[in-house]
């Protein structure tokens, strides 16, 4: 007869075999696509493949920062996205490691940010595109654009650690 420990460790692990992390995608590149996207219908394909999906975002600089939004403790923080100058506005995560950065903040910096996105909608009045990112994770603070040349992996997270060259 099997023991209840066996038959435990068996399903754990079957379902360990069949979790799966979640794709993480490229929000820069979701962001110059809703911009190059031509009409509405294919500005609406991008929104769908964007919705809801964990994003990375590079080089986000930081144009206004509101304490205590969406919620008392919390940081909206909005950014521009170089590329595509959509304006990216992040809900912070109630992670310390986030909250702490947001506090670091000034206009100016640039970030670093994983999130999942939960809209993107049209300018009005000329106003460029919003995308709105929710449990924002901020990373790091980054560099405003990419090193030319190839980043070695400390160079794009400063977490990294640095190995000899």
């Amino acid at each position: 007869m099997i023991s209840k420990t066996v038959i435990i460790m068996i399903c754990f692990f079957a379902g360990m075999m069949s979790a799966h992390a979640e794709k993480v995608r490229n929000g820069n590149e979701t962001a110059l696509a809703y911009i190059e996207a031509g009409d509405t219908i294919a500005k609406q394909a991008v929104i769908q493949r964007a919705n809801d999906l964990i994003h990375t975002f590079r080089y986000l600089r930081v144009i206004r920062i509101l304490r205590d939004q969406p919620e008392p403790g919390l940081y909206r923080i909005e950014t521009i996205e170089p590329s595509s100058d959509i304006i990216v506005v992040l809900d912070v995560a109630k992670r310390k490691i986030s909250l702490d950065l947001a506090a670091t903040l000034v206009v100016g910096d640039c970030l670093n940010v994983q999130g999942r996105v939960r809209s993107i909608v049209a300018g009005v009045k000329g106003e460029p595109p919003r995308m709105l990112v929710e449990s924002a994770n901020l990373r790091f603070k980054d560099r405003s654009a990419p090193k030319a040349g190839a980043e070695t992996l400390d160079e794009v997270d400063p977490r990294a650690v640095k190995t000899a060259q």
